[in-house]
């Protein structure tokens, strides 16, 4: 049984509670139906934003591979507390108040928070992560979404020895009805969740804060050393240049588009990793306006069953003219300039990202 199916056992649950009324889920529907309920409610409940402030993407604040503290997290820690001890009605007056936006803000302040936990193991820290998903209002965002902020709270409960259980089920009882269901239904998982700690879908790491949280798929992942490390030291890496690190995904698979060869043989190369790791960054504003191009750069690190794979990987080399391909025994590392939205002068091209080449190089030599 894969991860994905461990956790599915524990959300289906909680899916089931919105199905018949918000029916089929579709892709990409959830957030602009939660847009749309969000601006009724704002027009029935008009006032000025409660938060005086935002997490920045850009100063690595809604990243959780190494946050740092940061002011917000005192304002909607305080708020988190105020809410915990208010009365049925003074609840509902503090929800109705936040937007979508806002939402979202304490849905980031609650994952901040686990990683925090993690590292000084203070349970309070739990309870407010668990104070403001109760929060949140699902029908006024991606509902999918409040399932996720959870899992992350409840990942970091566990590892420190907190009392998970406990502490969701008195957040729940201070949510509104739908969320109250959801955070029920998701403590009621519990067990499924002791067994496999792993089907959370997140990887601890270790950066110069201290540990940090990466996401984790279902692939392969049978490194020969710690991969996980130098997945986010090439994150970090990335970070110190041009972009913003947006995340790093372990035992994940990269794909034949990306490499200039036959679809069937690229696919028999790939699937000879051992591990893959995928990081992504976007360009900061100063290099791209706004992000109005939505500019970034991926990176797929492999750890092949060979040198000799790995060598055959480099020498079909990538399809894309703003990549380049970086090979030290069986590692290997494919760097790609993207733009989401097309039009422009891209930001790089294959001779500007040979900058990444040797530092990338004293990575993999330094790997075991």
């Amino acid at each position: 049984m894969t991860e994905w199916v461990t956790i599915g056992l524990v959300l289906v649950a909680v899916i089931s509670l919105f199905r018949k009324r918000r029916g089929t889920l579709v892709l990409g529907t959830q957030v602009a139906a939660g847009r749309r309920a969000d601006e009724e409610h704002r027009r029935q409940h008009p006032g000025k934003p409660v938060l005086s402030t935002a997490y920045d993407f850009f100063r690595g604040e809604k990243s959780l591979v190494d946050p740092s503290p940061a002011a917000l997290d005192d304002e909607i820690q305080a708020m988190t507390r105020a809410y915990a001890s208010a009365d049925a009605d003074r609840r509902s007056a503090m929800r109705d108040a936040l937007s979508m936006d806002e939402f979202y803000e304490l849905s980031t302040f609650a994952m901040r928070q686990a990683v925090f936990a993690l590292r000084d193991r203070d349970h309070r820290r739990i309870i407010d992560g668990a104070t403001a998903v109760a929060m949140l209002d699902p029908s006024r965002m991606d509902w999918r979404d409040t399932t996720w902020d959870l899992n992350r709270v409840y990942y970091a409960g566990l590892r420190i020895g907190a009392d998970i259980d406990g502490i969701v089920r008195a957040a729940a009882a201070l949510a509104g009805v739908d969320q109250q269901k959801t955070m029920t239904a998701f403590a009621g998982g519990a067990l499924v969740y002791r067994r496999r700690i792993e089907s959370f879908a997140l990887a601890e790491t270790r950066t110069s804060h201290g540990i940090g949280l990466v996401s984790r798929s279902s692939e392969r992942w049978k490194p020969a050393g710690d991969m996980t490390a130098l997945a986010t030291a090439i994150g970090e890496l990335i970070n110190a240049d041009r972009y913003q690190l947006d995340d790093v995904t372990i035992a994940t698979k990269s794909y034949p588009v990306w490499f200039n060869a036959a679809e069937k043989d690229v696919s028999r190369l790939l699937k000879r990793a051992r591990a893959v790791a995928h990081i992504s960054g976007k360009l900061r504003p100063a290099d791209d306006v706004l992000n109005e191009r939505g500019l970034g750069i991926m990176l797929w690190v492999m750890e092949l069953d060979n040198e000799q794979t790995a060598k055959a990987l480099y020498t079909i080399g990538p399809s894309r003219s703003a990549s380049i391909v970086i090979q030290e025994r069986a590692l290997f590392c494919i760097v790609i300039h993207n733009a989401i939205i097309s039009g422009g002068e891209p930001a790089e091209t294959a001779a500007t990202l040979e900058r990444f080449r040797d530092p990338i190089k004293q990575l993999f030599s330094a790997y075991q």
